[in-house]
């Protein structure tokens, strides 16, 4: 079932330090249901400065990847969750170009 879930969950970065779930939740929730969460640092408890937002509906999920965002006054980017973060170290991987 997390196989499925990934594959509607877009990577958001760039997040504002005052930026919480429920801003989060508050902003994407305009385009549907939307369920979200800040990384935050365990020794600061600051935000990381990204999240991700898991969706309910690919094409409300591809609508949302295909516009500009603001959150909490703040321009953030959004991309396709890469499947790939680590929360060891490492972060979230390049992606390929096309060839």
């Amino acid at each position: 079932m997390s196989a499925h879930r990934d594959q509607l969950k877009i990577f958001v970065g760039g997040l504002a330090q005052h930026t919480t779930k429920q801003s989060l939740d508050q902003y994407f929730a305009q385009f549907g249901h939307a369920d979200s969460y800040v990384m935050m640092d365990k020794a600061t408890g600051r935000s990381r400065g990204f999240g991700f937002v898991n969706f309910t509906d690919q094409a409300v999920m591809e609508a949302v990847l295909q516009m500009a965002h603001e959150v909490d006054g703040v321009s953030v980017t959004v991309s396709p969750y890469a499947g790939n973060y680590n929360p060891k170290g490492g972060g979230r991987g390049g992606g390929g170009g096309t060839a």
